[in-house]
């Protein structure tokens, strides 16, 4: 059938029988809608194997280009290969619960398609947030139908409960929902709506009621101080407001201390008097949110799923990690006397990545020993072994930073200049080294995922 409806789309394309746009939601609404039936109709493991079987094909029309358009800038459209994948990792997680990769399909496949057909025809109100042409009336749709998909699909014969029984928790959970895909460029909403439809099916909800929501308020009027105060840029702050959302409204919510002590400290250190690292104080975009939190904060999401300990220890290793980073930076810039590459030990400007002083590493090992300390603060019991996971780990996560940093990370050298950076500057004729894709964001992705890792092996381990 999904066959089918592709040649008709096509068909329609190359006769110019339908717009671009509407003809590639028609399909993405009745694909995916399909596909979400089909676990009540199929055996898990046929699907598997279908689905397993499409993904090289669909990679490489995707990588081809036919699913391009001039309406899309003529980029590839990559949503159709990360839908697939969703859809056959879900497969190979849930072959006995269909319910869990019926609803993330079908909330994609009405309000992701509704809000792309309803924004591109008739938004006149652009989102200020968004890298990509969104509006309001197309966010409207979504929280509309993403509302429709799970108080009335409920109500057909045959079909399963969704499991928000409170009112607050399906409004919440509409509106998380509802940014994510706001905020989703590229495609990458078909990973990010699927994901966040799962997170809230998977986590108990029983306990969202009106203070829940209340809640909810205060984070959005917390980032949007954030904003205001030009720390974030307007992506950035929902970007954090996302991840407050999941530490907050949460089985737990005491683990969103350790995030807000990062928060805080790491921010009020960059105004500590002294020379500043270059471009320190300009607001802090999505990708740069989530390079520096979303590790962490998704090992926490997995700790409210699973309510595994090492999870948590994962968790707070990441926020270690960048903790103790920020302050060798900041520190190792204002009042350090000398800055020497990890690697070569040669001399460097301060403030350039994979540089280290002997006042910034002595900082960032004494917060991090500080840091370390608040998840036991916060359990109200110490355990020996588990600080020095975190401690250890931290202090790893850090040193690779530094070491990424000065091996492959992008650096740039104006002619007039005989000092690397980590920022282009405006003068033609730049020189640069290191690989162009690991920005100085990028390694601190790495070197969080790293830390975390590392406190899994070694609580696993000892």
């Amino acid at each position: 059938m999904i066959i089918g409806i592709v040649a008709a789309v096509f068909y329609s394309l190359k006769r110019k029988l339908a717009h671009f746009v509407f003809a590639m939601k028609v399909l993405h609404i009745s694909a995916i809608s399909i596909s979400a039936i089909s676990v009540f109709l199929v055996e898990n493991e046929i699907l598997v194997y279908i689905v397993g079987a499409c993904l090289p094909l669909l990679f490489l029309l995707v990588y081809k280009g036919y699913f391009n358009g001039k309406e899309h800038q003529n980029r590839s459209s990559w949503g159709v290969f990360y839908f697939a994948a969703v859809f056959f990792v879900l497969l190979l997680a849930f072959p006995e619960q269909p319910k869990n990769i019926f609803y993330p399909l079908i909330v994609l496949a009405l309000a992701d398609g509704m809000a792309t057909l309803l924004g591109y025809f008739f938004g006149k109100h652009p989102l200020s947030f968004s890298n990509e042409p969104k509006s309001w009336e197309g966010s409207i749709a979504f929280f509309i139908s993403t509302w429709v998909c799970f108080q009335l699909i409920p109500q057909i014969p045959g079909m399963v409960d969704p499991g928000f029984h409170s009112i607050w928790a399906l409004l919440i959970v509409c509106a998380f929902l509802t940014v994510v895909e706001a905020i989703s460029v590229k495609g990458r909403d078909n990973i990010w709506v699927s994901l966040g439809v799962l997170y809230w099916m998977l986590i108990d909800t029983t306990s969202i009621d009106g203070f829940s929501f209340l809640i909810v308020l205060g984070i959005a009027v917390i980032t949007f101080f954030t904003f205001k105060m030009k720390w974030l840029t307007p992506d950035g702050a929902v970007a954090a407001a996302i991840m407050g959302c999941v530490l907050l409204i949460s089985p737990q919510p005491k683990w969103v201390i350790p995030a807000l002590v990062f928060f805080v400290v790491g921010s009020s250190i960059s105004f500590f008097p002294g020379k500043e690292i270059k471009q320190g104080h300009e607001p802090r975009s999505s990708f740069q949110v989530f390079c520096n939190g979303g590790v962490s904060t998704f090992f926490m999401a997995l700790l409210f799923i699973t309510s595994d300990f090492v999870f948590l220890i994962a968790g707070i290793a990441a926020l270690a990690t960048s903790m103790s980073d920020t302050t060798s930076s900041e520190i190792g810039v204002r009042y350090g006397k000398k800055t020497y590459n990890i690697y070569t030990f040669r001399s460097v400007s301060a403030g350039l990545s994979g540089g280290i002083s002997a006042v910034g590493t002595i900082a960032g090992i004494a917060i991090l020993a500080l840091y370390s300390l608040i998840p036991f603060a916060i359990i109200g019991e110490f355990n020996l072994k588990v600080y020095l996971i975190i401690v250890s780990s931290g202090l790893f996560g850090n040193i690779m930073d530094s070491y990424l940093g000065a091996l492959f990370q992008i650096k740039y050298r104006s002619p007039s200049s005989a000092q690397w950076s980590d920022y282009p500057g405006k003068s033609a004729g730049q020189e640069s080294r290191g690989y162009p894709i690991i920005t100085n964001d990028v390694v601190n992705l790495l070197s969080t995922i790293l830390a975390s890792l590392l406190g899994v092996f070694l609580y696993n381990v000892l």
